[in-house]
This record gives structure tokens, C-alpha cells and sequence, in this order.
């Protein structure tokens, strides 16, 4: 083998390690951003199932809109859960 051949199958080699490192590094950065926003979901959404009918009506939403208000309307299997 050639120093030349040996050389672009390094080459070769490196940039498919450097693509596999940044797609990792990309997913660890898609999970961490879902994992923040399921937190301040359960947040709002604890924070106003705590409040009274009438502070709810004062912000003008209702005890049925909560879920939808704290972002569970993409997920609406996961709203029963986040009343536990």
C-alpha cells in the first residue's frame, strides 16, 4: 500500500469519526433540550393545577385547559400523567 493510499484512507477514516462525534454530540443536545422542556412543562403545569378556579378565570383560562396551557397538547396521553 502506498503512502498516498494509506494517507485518504485516514483521511477517509477521520472524517467519518469527526460526522459520528458531531451527530452524537447533536442527539446528547436534542435529548437534554427535551428532557429541559418535559421539566418546565411539569412545571406550569403543577404550578397551575395548584391554583384556585377563580386565579385560573383571572388569567383566563380554565381547570380544562391546563394541559393544553402547559404544552401537553402535542402529547395528550401525557397530560393524565402529569397529575400525579
Amino acid at each position: 500500500m502506498s503512502m498516498n493510499t494509506l494517507n485518504t484512507t485516514f483521511k477517509n477514516q477521520s472524517g467519518v469519526m469527526t460526522h459520528l462525534a458531531g451527530g452524537l454530540a447533536g442527539g446528547f443536545a436534542a435529548v437534554m433540550a427535551n428532557l429541559a422542556a418535559r421539566v418546565e412543562r411539569r412545571r406550569v403545569y403543577s404550578e397551575l393545577s395548584a391554583m384556585s378556579d377563580r386565579d385560573l378565570a383571572d388569567i383566563g383560562i380554565g381547570r380544562a385547559d391546563i394541559g393544553r396551557v402547559a404544552g401537553y397538547s402535542e402529547f395528550p396521553a401525557l397530560a393524565l400523567g402529569a397529575r400525579r
